[in-house]
């Protein structure tokens, strides 16, 4: 099976393309994904024990290589990865290709990806769930005065607020591509009714990293998702995967299209 690709996939100048998959249970279409991983991941795949995480492996790292082939202009086989300093995987350049930055994030049976031209992003996604120890988690490893938050919340409230604050946390700290063990505590947000984050400093005292941007994205019902980037971006185009795999696979029990875009206010430290 070949790599699908996709037509005008390279973001312009200023746009972060935003792309959801939903892992599809389906054998045969996993194992033609197959396919497209390198020996290293194919060889991670194989390790999981449960059918239904080396499936979802698989499909996610396919995916991946099939948009960031698209970007790139080149068959999703051949796109090749690296890790940062502090394992934030990065693309390797071709002479030629454009200088694409990408982050991937997944929870349960979503991966989401993000892209952007000439500028680092940062991307999280997580499942909203019953946490009852948000709190003590939030008192470990956010800011005291995020954890003073929390607790003046309760049930759903609580639930929402944490997760909220930590996909944003989280995008930030990838997006710098530094250790979320090292830094996540670094950022500070405010929680602003109805309980959306919005960061006001950096290391507590320190204002936010010049040009840092943040936005609540839209993510599937019952999910939470957070997008960073080093500049103000001007607009999101939304993208499902599964449509373009849909169109290229010919299986019609994939989900419709869903293509969207928004523009984005420019100011640096909007959550």
């Amino acid at each position: 099976m070949v790599g699908c690709s996709t037509r005008h996939s390279t973001p312009a100048d200023g746009e972060i393309h935003v792309w959801t998959a939903r892992v599809i249970d389906d054998d045969c279409l996993t194992d033609g994904l197959r396919e497209l991983l390198d020996t290293k991941e194919r060889v991670r795949a194989a390790r999981f024990a449960q059918p239904r995480h080396r499936m979802s492996f698989i499909q996610f790292r396919a995916f991946a290589r099939q948009v960031l082939g698209g970007c790139l202009g080149v068959p999703a086989a051949e796109v090749t990865f690296a890790n940062g300093r502090h394992g934030k995987p990065q693309l390797v350049r071709g002479a030629g290709r454009p200088e694409i930055h990408f982050n991937l994030s997944h929870s349960r049976d979503y991966c989401v990806l993000a892209a952007r031209l000439g500028c680092a992003v940062g991307i999280d996604l997580e499942q909203v769930r019953d946490m009852p120890g948000s709190l003590d988690i939030a008192r470990r490893h956010f800011t005291r005065a995020e954890a003073e938050q929390l607790a003046r919340l309760d049930g759903d409230a609580r639930r929402d607020a944490f997760f909220a604050l930590w996909t944003h946390k989280e995008a930030a700290v990838k997006t710098l591509g530094a250790s979320l063990a090292e830094n996540f505590e670094r950022f500070e947000f405010a929680l602003d009714p109805p309980g959306q984050p919005r960061l006001v400093s950096f290391d507590a005292t320190q204002p936010t990293p010049d040009g840092l941007w943040l936005r609540r994205l839209d993510a599937p019902p019952g999910y939470v998702a957070a997008l960073a980037s080093l500049r103000p971006c001007a607009k999101i185009v939304s993208r499902a995967w599964n449509v373009v795999a849909h169109d290229a696979y010919a299986a019609p029990h994939w989900p419709a299209a869903s293509v969207r875009s928004r523009e984005t206010s420019d100011h640096p430290r909007g959550a």
